[in-house]
């Protein structure tokens, strides 16, 4: 019962956070499928976390990189870059905390938060990358 209460608690909360993984579902659901068993989706959401994690500070490093070598208006796109990084740390933490107390009826509160950490940081890494040319369009 609690399996699949968690596991339709994953489909709600991948579609409340928008995916964000490689297929549709989120991390937790692509998880849960993939894997039999809680030991299973413990590793495989850390591993997806981790490079989620890595891969959302080379876009912020990279984009930084492009603002700083625009010169004039630098102060100003560099303090808005920071501040918007800022705020997503904000929001993650929020929303996070939230699916953790909601899939903590399920016993799966923590690994639930992760999932929910590595989604938005994969949907951070894309807005990111988008601007990670800034400057260089002509």
């Amino acid at each position: 019962m609690k399996l699949r209460y968690a596991l339709s608690l994953a489909a709600a909360l991948a579609a409340s956070v928008g995916a964000g993984a490689e297929e549709p579902g989120g991390t937790l659901a692509e998880c849960t499928k993939r894997h039999s068993d809680a030991a299973q989706w413990a590793t495989c959401i850390r591993l997806a976390q981790r490079q989620a994690s890595d891969d959302m500070l080379d876009a912020f490093a990279t984009t930084q990189q492009r603002v700083r070598a625009l010169g004039g208006v630098d102060g100003e796109l560099a303090a808005a870059l920071t501040e918007s990084q800022r705020d997503f740390e904000r929001y993650v933490q929020g929303q996070c905390t939230f699916v953790h107390a909601v899939f903590s009826r399920a016993g799966i509160g923590d690994l639930a938060a992760l999932a929910c950490e590595t989604d938005l940081l994969l949907q951070r890494t894309a807005v990111l990358r988008s601007f990670a040319d800034i400057g260089t369009r002509k």
